[in-house]
């Protein structure tokens, strides 16, 4: 067999594998240009069905095999039963998600024309984007609009459509350069299209840079938060004989003596504490003592395992505690992790969860959750951060002030994987208008303003305590809130008009 014959899978594969590089930590956005081109100019010459399912699946295999390694590692964590499953944990998601891509390739081969088939594809590979996003709880990781973290103009496109409408936006802009190429699209709609993007690439800008200038970043005097970074290895998380320094590491990174803010709230991450432990009278004697030890109000915020082992349920909770540890609210993670927290199909699948329990239970979904008078927050646990859905809208936090993330990211060590967490939760700030509290066990903890800022920050892999002042939420709805991703299926509807409008476009008769 000719080596030839391997020269467009391979370079498909090699095409995904530079469009990753524009994604946290790297940023290397002009690498995605040329990876989505060379997919597109690729894909053009798969000659029948099966060639285009291959380029497509072996396009998203280059993209999502080296980009979401680092969930391996939460495998080789010391103690873990599940080693044996590393490989299939690194190949299985990847080639689950790189099936949509296969699909749609081949929905792209059956109906494309000649004259409009660079349209088509920006639309079959903007809804693949969407429907990976949702299908079967959905994975909405590495969209390709988080290519622009490091361009906080840019990244305020999110506000008028969220994720899936910059993404739409970036699949137009960077495959562009591949119509250029393309010696088969008549220079009349080269010229067009070059105009669109001038436009779109022009506007983004501009209205980011306004959005910016018109927005700087106020601070609340009154309420501060303390955000706790323990930074406790995951192998040492649940060892029975470590518990009590854990907690002990957690309490003493929550005084803070010198605070004088007449309101602070401490927020711990993901699963801080069990609601087993918090019964012990020596815990929460200290915790007593801690929480006394501010002058004005305080209140913790934090991850707890709830568990009632008698009827079998447990809980992935966030609960917020006065200064005498009376629950005032109490949050149960819906947006359970597949596998992770709970076994799908489990009459048909005898494994358990690599929770280590028989599985968690889902919450009733995300409720505004009132601390005092004037402080609302949205609670997301985890990857739930990741869904744009699965916040409230503002409307429901009338007097809302943050969304509080807690997470841990300690599963996946020193990898891309809790960087590209951390600039999600970025993102759904700009869709929100809200600023989010972001706490890990260990990763990256921070709080972010409404627009994207990062204020403060506490690196990966390092213990810490940080107070900073709240920011301010925007007085005013974004278009995102309002809407929802409405403009971005206004753009895609668009797209499709002018695409099924053109009768060589609508389906291509030889190739059925």
């Amino acid at each position: 067999m000719s080596i030839y014959k391997f020269k467009h899978p391979a370079l498909c594969f090699i095409a995904g594998w530079l469009s990753l590089l524009a994604m946290p930590p790297w940023g290397l956005w002009p690498a995605m240009f040329i990876g989505l081109s060379g997919f597109y100019l690729l894909l053009n010459k798969a000659e029948t069905k099966k060639q285009a399912f291959a380029y497509g699946w072996l396009f998203a295999m280059g993209y999502f095999l080296p980009g979401l390694a680092w969930i391996g590692n939460a495998l080789l964590v010391e103690g873990n039963d599940f080693k044996w499953v590393w490989p299939l944990a690194i190949l299985g998601l990847p080639i689950l998600l790189s099936l949509f891509y296969g699909l749609s390739s081949v929905i792209y081969f059956i109906l494309h024309g000649e004259r409009l088939k660079w349209l088509l594809f920006v639309a079959i590979l903007s809804l693949t984007e969407w429907t990976r996003g949702h299908i079967l709880t959905g994975f909405p990781w590495n969209l390709f609009g988080y290519a622009w973290t490091d361009i906080n103009t840019i990244m305020q496109t999110a506000s008028i459509g969220g994720i899936y409408f910059l993404s739409c936006l970036t699949i137009i802009w960077a495959a562009f350069p591949g119509l250029l190429f393309d010696r088969s699209t008549p220079k009349k709609i080269k010229f067009s299209v070059s105009l669109l993007i001038i436009f779109t690439v022009v506007s983004c800008l501009t209205y980011g840079f306004i959005r910016l200038q018109k927005h700087a970043t106020i601070f609340d005097d009154q309420i501060y938060v303390r955000i706790v970074q323990p930074n406790i290895s995951q192998a040492d998380k649940w060892d029975p004989n470590k518990l009590s320094e854990n907690l002990r590491t957690l309490i003493s990174l929550s005084a803070d003596k010198n605070n004088k803010s007449p309101v602070t709230i401490i927020v711990w991450p993901e699963t801080a504490i069990s609601s087993s432990a918090l019964k012990a009278e020596s815990v929460q004697n200290a915790l007593k003592e801690t929480l006394a030890s501010y002058e004005y109000d305080v209140f913790l915020t934090a991850g707890m395992l709830n568990s009632y082992p008698e009827e079998q349920q447990y809980f992935n909770s966030m609960v917020t505690l006065d200064r005498t540890l009376r629950e005032i609210s109490r949050f149960d993670k819906t947006h359970l992790v597949p596998f992770g927290e709970y076994i799908p199909f489990k009459d048909l699948i005898p494994f358990k969860p690599f929770a280590f329990y028989s599985g968690f239970t889902a919450g009733e979904g995300s409720k505004p959750t009132q601390i005092t008078e004037t402080f609302y927050y949205n609670p997301l646990i985890c990857y739930e951060i990741l869904f744009p859905s699965e916040m409230i809208t503002a409307t429901n936090l009338t007097k809302s002030s943050a969304i509080i993330n807690a997470t841990n990211d300690a599963w996946y060590g020193d990898s891309s994987g809790p960087r590209q967490h951390f600039a999600m939760a970025q993102y759904r700030a700009i869709e929100r208008g809200l600023p989010v509290i972001r706490v890990a066990n260990t990763g990256i903890s921070g709080v972010i303003d409404p627009l994207g800022r990062v204020i403060n920050q506490i690196p990966l892999m390092q213990q810490s305590a940080v107070t900073a002042p709240l920011p301010h939420s925007l007085t005013e709805r974004t278009i995102y809130d309002r809407y929802k991703e409405l403009p971005y299926f206004l753009v895609v509807l668009m797209l499709l008009a002018v695409l099924f409008k053109d009768p060589e476009t609508v389906v291509n008769r030889r190739k059925i």
